[in-house]
């Protein structure tokens, strides 16, 4: 069994996996939204998603199963970060790589800040994005300030 694990650009073909990540329950708890999804609401995120940031838009796969996915949004004047893991597959450092590649590909579009919100009660998370750079911003004027920390990483180092 080959273990390698491949890090690529997400496709329209990817549809099906990353609807089965977003929906699993392990893992929508954490989002602003946590709720499951229909195939169509699905559909249609991401072929918006596809068409407005191909670029931003990573998977890691090993063999055929989608374990991680990463992608940027533009939020008004900044881009935030959303990653989903396979629940089988988190402590692999695979979460790491992939928000690494992510990174790489930001600066190169000359992106300076990258953010993550962050549910208040999610430990995991926080403990992950801040090992990879990313700062707590204390207080902001953010209506759902009370259950998300919001997290910074600038991509520009001084």
């Amino acid at each position: 069994m080959n273990n390698e694990i491949i890090v690529r650009s997400m496709q329209s073909t990817d549809e099906k996996h990353l609807f089965i990540l977003r929906n699993d329950p392990v893992t929508y708890r954490w989002y602003r939204t946590p709720t499951y999804v229909t195939e169509l609401e699905h559909s249609n995120w991401m072929k918006l998603r596809l068409s407005d940031y191909p670029f931003l838009n990573l998977f890691a796969q090993k063999e055929f199963d989608v374990i991680v996915t990463a992608y940027l949004t533009k939020k008004k004047e900044r881009y935030d970060i959303s990653v989903a893991i396979n629940p089988n597959n988190q402590n692999e450092k695979v979460g790491s790589m992939l928000v690494s590649s992510l990174i790489k590909r930001s600066i190169s579009s000359g992106i300076l800040e990258i953010y993550a919100e962050i549910h208040k009660s999610n430990s995991k998370s926080k403990f992950f994005f801040q090992s990879l750079g990313f700062s707590l911003i204390p207080k902001t004027n953010n209506l759902s300030e009370k259950k998300f920390s919001l997290y910074r990483f600038s991509c520009i180092k001084e």
